[in-house]
C-alpha cells in the first residue's frame, strides 16, 4: 500500500562517499513521514500522531526525491499521496512529485504538517497533471513558514477531444499559525501555479495566511487557459490574509483567456490585512 516511516529524527542525506542523494519512489501508493520525540501512539492506518505527543524533526537535504507518480506499466495509473508531520521540517533541494503518468488518473495530494518551523529552500513540490487528470491538493501548515526559490505546482492540461476535459488544478494552502515568508528570484518567478489549460473547470484556488505574510519577488499565478475550446471555467481565487500583509515586487494573477465565446472571467484576488497592508511595487491581475 506504500511506505511509512514512523520513528524520531528523520534525515535524509546524500551518500557520503558516492554522493547520491536519498531517494524513496512508491508508483501509485503512499508516502508517509512521521517524526516523534516522545512517548505516544501514532496511528498504523494514516501515520497520523496523538494530538499530545511530542514532535521530532524531519529533514530532506539536497537532490531528495520523493516520488509517488503513477506509472502504468506497474498498474498505478494516479499518482499517490505524500503526507510529512514532524515537530520541525526543513528540505533543500528536494523534489516531492506526485504527478499521474497516464490518461483518466489524478495526481496525488501533499501535506507537509509541523507544530514548529517549516522551511522550504530550493525546492519542487508537484502535483500537476499533463494527462486530462486532476491536479492533487497542496497543504502547507507549520508554526511559521518559509519557503524560498521553491516551485508548487498543481497545474493541468487537458487537450480538446482527445480526454476528459472536466478536471481541475489542485488547491494550494499555505498556513502559518505566526509568520509566512514567501520569496523568489524576481517578479515573474513562478512560486505557486494552478494554472488550468484547455478545461471546462475553474483554475486551482490559492490561500496564504498567518499572523504576518511577507511576500517577496515572486509570482502567484491561478489563471485558466481555453484556447481550444469554449469554457466557463474561470480564474481561480487568490487570498493572502493576515494582521499584517508586507508585499515587494510581486504579482498575483487570475486571468482567463480563450476563444470569445467563452463565458469563464478571471478570479477573484484578495489581501485583507486586519491592522496592516503594505504594497511595494505588486501588480494584480484579474482580466
Amino acid at each position: 500500500t506504500g511506505i511509512t516511516l514512523v520513528g524520531g529524527d528523520i534525515n535524509f542525506v546524500p551518500d557520503p562517499i558516492s554522493g547520491t542523494p536519498s531517494s524513496i519512489t512508491a508508483s501509485g501508493k503512499q508516502i508517509r513521514l512521521t517524526s516523534v520525540s516522545g512517548t505516544g501512539q501514532v496511528s498504523a492506518d494514516t501515520a497520523v500522531p496523538e494530538p499530545d505527543i511530542a514532535l521530532g524533526n524531519i529533514t530532506l537535504g539536497q537532490g531528495t526525491l520523493l516520488s509517488t507518480v503513477g506509472d502504468l506499466s506497474l498498474g498505478s495509473r494516479s499518482g499517490g499521496s505524500v503526507s510529512i508531520r514532524g515537530g520541525q521540517l526543513v528540505t533543500m533541494g528536494t523534489t516531492i512529485d506526485t504527478r499521474t503518468d497516464s490518461t483518466g488518473g489524478n495526481s496525488g495530494a501533499i501535506t507537509l504538517a509541523t507544530n514548529g518551523s517549516l522551511s522550504l529552500t530550493d525546492s519542487i513540490i508537484s502535483t500537476s497533471s499533463s494527462s486530462s487528470g486532476n491536479g492533487g491538493a497542496v497543504t502547507v501548515t507549520g508554526m511559521d513558514v518559509t519557503m524560498d526559490r521553491v516551485k508548487i505546482i498543481t497545474d493541468v492540461s487537458s487537450t480538446p477531444g482527445l480526454g476528459p476535459d472536466m478536471v481541475r488544478p489542485g488547491a494550494v494552502t499555505v498556513t502559518a499559525q505566526n509568520t509566512v515568508t514567501i520569496s523568489g528570484l524576481g517578479p515573474d518567478d513562478p512560486i505557486i501555479t494552478t494554472v488550468a489549460t484547455g478545461t471546462l473547470l475553474d483554475a486551482g484556488p490559492v490561500k496564504v495566511s498567518g499572523k504576518t505574510v511577507n511576500l517577496s519577488n515572486g509570482l502567484i499565478d491561478a489563471t485558466i487557459s481555453v484556447s481550444g475550446i469554449i469554457s466557463p471555467g474561470n480564474g481561480g481565487t487568490i487570498e493572502i490574509r493576515g494582521n499584517n500583509i508586507n508585499s515587494t515586487q510581486f504579482k498575483l494573477t487570475s486571468i482567463a483567456s480563450g476563444i470569445s465565446e467563452s463565458s469563464g472571467t478571471g478570479g477573484n484576488i484578495l489581501l485583507r490585512g486586519v491592522d496592516n497592508i503594505r504594497a511595494d511595487n505588486i501588480q494584480l491581475t484579474a482580466s
